[in-house]
């Protein structure tokens, strides 16, 4: 088990579950909705500044159970405290793991998987990991003719949010975009330059992907 950092008290629990994945999300009370990027004076993304994150049994994105405590700093979503755990309970259906109490022999037997290496860390793959904990909870904001905010995600705003939040992790955003929307990099290209042009987006930079 590594360990880095303090802990924080968290309150509204998310799930999001898929056959490949299972994420516990928890935002901290009063860090639920913040501007994490501005687009334009007229365009902005919400979202927490700070979460812990659940995963389990992730196999392609961590050799390892992970808990990770995050917070927005700056124009980046950084982890700044990583717990793991070399699956001691390998042996136990994921189902009853996920369902039962927690045992204190999950975590402190010696581990059937093995102990927690240099190679394994170099398996665990946050960018994708935040982004898909993150992105239930974050949402578009658009100033209206009316003076008036308008908040939530159409089907327009998928490709701007999606680029963003991969961007505000470090993840590969046009990647992101069409892993989000099931479809291929080429075309996943066209739509984050149609939702540029559209203003959308803001303007290329030097490096950008």
């Amino acid at each position: 088990m590594l360990r880095v950092c303090s802990a924080l008290a968290f309150t509204t629990p998310l799930a999001v579950s898929s056959s490949a994945m299972t994420i516990h999300t928890r935002i901290p009370a009063g860090y639920e909705s913040s501007v994490i990027h501005t687009v334009s004076d007229s365009q902005q993304l919400l979202g927490p500044e700070r979460a812990r994150i659940i995963v389990h049994n992730e196999p392609e994105l961590s050799p390892y159970d992970l808990e990770l405590r995050v917070t927005l700093q700056g124009d980046r979503y950084v982890v700044t405290q990583l717990t793991m755990n070399a699956n001691s309970a390998a042996d136990v259906p994921d189902t009853v793991r996920l369902s039962r109490p927690g045992s204190e022999d999950d975590y402190y037997t010696p581990s059937v998987s093995g102990p927690v290496t240099a190679v394994g860390l170099g398996q665990v793959k946050l960018p994708p990991i935040l982004r898909q904990s993150l992105r239930n909870h974050v949402t578009a904001r658009r100033l209206m003719s009316n003076g008036e905010w308008s908040t939530g995600i159409s089907e327009e705003d998928l490709v701007p949010t999606t680029y963003l939040l991969a961007q505000l992790v470090g993840d590969n955003p046009t990647v992101a975009v069409g892993l989000e929307l099931g479809i291929s990099r080429q075309i996943a290209a066209q739509r984050v330059s149609r939702a540029r042009k559209a203003g959308l987006l803001p303007p290329t930079t030097k490096g950008a992907r």
